[in-house]
């Protein structure tokens, strides 16, 4: 049976890097519990829902492993996601046509090779300003 680390690998870039929704099915416990900033869903659907939408939004999207920690059960990855945003709306935000780029931490717990939970954490607020939908932040106002 694959290592907990290669089960991980196997399951992010799948999904975000090939969009294979099969393979998040075939890794993915069918009571997994989905941890992320929208709530805690169960299954695989979760999961395939956030990557669906945003591959629809970000057609070149790509995912890099930037660090990684393995520790039994558990497998940490701290991560960049690029692409041009080209494609549908996101979040009910049209498309920008422009580059964008963030970061985030995902941690997986896995049991019997399947992926059994996972958190993740990301950069909304970068990613919501280079989508437009949050003005960027600037120096604070001058005094007097």
């Amino acid at each position: 049976m694959a290592d907990n680390k290669e089960i991980a690998h196997r399951f992010f870039d799948s999904a975000w890097n090939k969009g294979d929704m099969a393979t998040i099915d075939a890794l993915t416990a069918p009571d997994a519990l989905d941890h992320s900033p929208m709530g805690t869903e169960k299954g695989s659907e979760s999961f395939k829902h956030v990557v669906g939408g945003f591959r629809a939004a970000v057609p070149d999207v790509k995912l890099d492993i930037l660090q990684e920690i393995v520790d039994g059960d558990k497998v940490v990855h701290q991560w960049r996601l690029t692409g041009n945003n080209t494609g549908e709306p996101f979040m009910g935000i049209p498309a920008t046509n422009k580059p964008i780029e963030f970061n985030g931490i995902t941690i997986v717990r896995l049991a019997d090779g399947k992926v059994a939970e996972r958190w993740a954490q990301m950069d909304l607020l970068g990613l919501l300003t280079q989508l437009g939908a949050i003005p960027p932040m600037g120096p604070p106002p001058r005094q007097g």
